[in-house]
């Protein structure tokens, strides 16, 4: 019965903390807000994501994650928002990974001849970034947002 309790208090305590986790929202917008509730200050963003409706907010806050970002965009599947894009510059990569780990604990690193991918999956959300070993300054990508789930 004892190692029954404990068990019990172990289960409850990492679903506590699995739980505080799990990203909701980004800057105060939840996921799935219809684009019309938000759409006030957004423009067609230039960079595509196959799939996703991309929008850039003029006059955004470009820091997040402990640097400034290249860009920002916001993606949207169906009209809903699904998740958040940041092209972070190669410099500032390792206090980007720094401080998402501090916030969320280590990533799965997956590293291959042509990229580093870092990953945090949650129950229902997840956060990837994406080091490509050449190419553009630029073109290193962070993702926060809802697991895509097939339909």
């Amino acid at each position: 019965m004892k190692h029954l309790t404990i068990i019990i208090g172990m289960l409850v305590i990492s679903s506590a903390i699995f739980a505080q986790k799990e990203i909701t929202e980004f800057r105060g917008i939840k996921w799935d807000t219809p684009f019309s509730e938000i759409s006030e200050g957004m423009v067609k963003a230039k960079t595509m994501t196959p799939g996703f409706k991309g929008f850039s907010k003029e006059g955004d806050d470009m820091n997040f994650a402990g640097a400034e970002a290249h860009h920002i965009t916001y993606m949207f599947k169906k009209n809903l928002l699904c998740g958040v894009s940041f092209a972070y510059y190669r410099k500032d990569l390792e206090t980007v990974v720094e401080n998402i780990t501090a916030s969320y604990g280590e990533p799965k690193i997956t590293e291959t001849f042509l990229l580093d991918n870092y990953e945090w999956m949650f129950e229902k959300t997840m956060i990837t970034l994406t080091v490509f070993k050449t190419g553009e300054e630029a073109n290193n990508m962070l993702n926060i947002g809802k697991k895509r789930t097939r339909r």
